[in-house]
């Protein structure tokens, strides 16, 4: 019993700090969110994720007859995102595909929370990313990668929008369709709308020498992994 008292003055503190901290920053230091703000993130469900390279460069390779060429950027990519259930334990993976510069893939949540700390996660979501949410596995997952690539290739200044895309699944049906959309993506490229060819201002990139020379520049050419 002593111990319940305990814990449950504890929470009382933790919810008056942040509810002095929502107040001093509330409507404060925000960016306008394109998220849909009255659901849960890190409830249970399936979503479907769009994550882009800043200015859409073509880091991660090239398509060769609808097929997906990855380069060493692109492994690293796919290894960090399939790499996402062994740091996530309530997130596993669906359908995904590693395009020259952006990532498709259906991610599903199976999460339960301890009833008693549910209002205290409620609380924090609301001034950081609940832990375990899509927004926390995408924020992990391009932090990685960003990281991975830059160790190797620092001149290459490698990053990601700072923005990812998300769509909620709400039948199994939509799920079907958007497994297939993402199976047929590479069959795409050519129309893509992310495809250097129709964006003048994205670019393409192939690994070289790691710290030296890192990267080559190779604007609307195919080339060798």
């Amino acid at each position: 019993m002593d111990l319940l008292i305990c814990r449950d003055v504890a929470l009382q503190r933790l919810y008056d700090i942040i509810f002095i901290i929502m107040s001093l920053f509330k409507n404060k230091y925000r960016i306008k969110s394109t998220r849909l703000p009255e659901w849960n993130y890190a409830s249970d469900g399936a979503y479907f994720v769009t994550i882009c390279t800043k200015t859409k460069n073509n880091y991660f390779g090239h398509i060769v007859d609808g097929n997906m060429i990855l380069n060493k950027f692109g492994q690293i990519a796919i290894q960090c995102w399939t790499a996402i259930p062994e740091h996530f334990s309530n997130i596993r993976l669906d359908e995904f595909v590693i395009m020259p510069n952006h990532i498709h893939g259906i991610l599903i949540i199976t999460k339960r929370r301890d009833v008693a700390l549910q209002r205290l996660y409620n609380k924090m979501s609301k001034i950081s990313p609940r832990a375990g949410s899509i927004s926390t596995a995408i924020r992990s997952f391009k932090s990685i990668v960003t990281r991975t690539i830059n160790a190797d290739y620092p001149d290459l200044h490698f990053a990601w929008q700072p923005r990812f895309h998300d769509h909620i699944i709400r039948t199994e049906k939509s799920l079907n369709q958007i497994r297939e959309y993402i199976i047929g993506n590479p069959t795409r490229w050519d129309l893509d709308k992310n495809n250097p060819n129709n964006n003048a201002g994205a670019q393409n990139f192939v690994p070289t020498n790691r710290k030296n020379n890192c990267y080559e520049n190779i604007n609307n050419k195919n080339h060798s992994a």
